[in-house]
């Protein structure tokens, strides 16, 4: 279930009025603030805006074939998500940009009032290695883009929007390694309206509307590559096999949920909690 709507739009008004003086407090941002958040502005104007499932789970699998050479799908990207199982910042927003050496992320949160903030805090991934061990192995640098905010946050919101970059982070890889499946592919989910639409949203009082694109799973691909993976499967009980990413010797796909096995060799009953179920 994707919930997030319409981040972005709220989240680069947010941005325009700081930007134009008009935001509460805006006599905190110093110049340094100020021109952190105008280059913040102008990447996510030309970036692409991808919705992804509640909770930012996109296939349920790790990044095993995640390496120093995987690379966002372009040189930056947006992505929206809802989480549920929050109850303060459960709107989240990413920016995520690709550097020679290293991913960058910007997060967004939304707080219970829907008021949008960037995070004082931004998330940077080395990878001069490979990418899933440096993440793993918390290999994650924080660096402080708006010192002043830092003191006007309690200590609960600091340390949440401290893991928040994290989360982020995984929610990024777990897009690259859903890329690399030959069977996912991206498709609009919702067509930005034309420039002159937009400005006329903007005369109107409204907010200016985006391009916003999803992963789509093709579950009909025809999966050829037949390398012996070893092991025996013959004659399994019946069983609710979750989703996961089927790597080959020179590719991956995605294998939805499935029911396989025969009943008469006995039900094996799971109980999975399979969050961002690709349908």
């Amino acid at each position: 279930m994707i919930t997030a709507k319409h981040y972005k739009s709220h989240v680069m008004q947010y941005l325009t009025n700081i930007l134009n003086g008009d935001a509460e407090n805006f006599s905190k941002f110093d110049t340094h603030s100020l021109g952190v958040i105008s280059k913040i502005k102008q990447c996510l104007e030309q970036c692409q805006n991808f919705a992804v499932e509640d909770s930012g789970r996109i296939l349920n699998a790790g990044w095993g074939q995640l390496t120093n050479d995987a690379k966002l799908p372009f040189p930056a990207i947006s992505i929206e998500y809802f989480n549920p199982d929050k109850t303060q910042l459960n709107k989240h927003f990413i920016l995520a940009t690709q550097l020679p050496n290293e991913l960058q992320i910007y997060s967004f949160f939304a707080l219970s009032n829907n008021q949008w903030h960037l995070s004082p805090i931004s998330g940077v991934l080395s990878i001069n290695k490979n990418i899933k061990k440096s993440y793993l192995n918390g290999d994650i640098s924080h660096k402080t883009l708006i010192p002043w905010m830092m003191k006007e946050l309690d200590s609960e919101i600091i340390d949440m929007i401290t893991a928040l970059s994290t989360i982020d982070m995984s929610v990024v890889l777990e897009l690259m390694e859903a890329l690399i499946c030959r069977n996912v592919y991206i498709e609009t989910l919702e067509k930005g309206e034309h420039k002159k639409k937009n400005e006329r949203r903007i005369k109107q009082g409204k907010i200016p509307l985006y391009e916003t694109k999803i992963l789509v799973v093709n579950p009909a691909y025809k999966e050829i590559d037949k390398t012996d993976l070893g092991g025996t499967h013959a004659s399994p009980r019946q069983h609710l096999r979750r989703g996961h990413i089927r790597r080959y010797a020179t590719y991956s796909v995605w294998i939805n949920n499935t029911v396989v096995g025969k009943a008469e060799n006995g039900i094996i009953t799971k109980s999975y909690d399979v969050k961002g179920e690709t349908k």
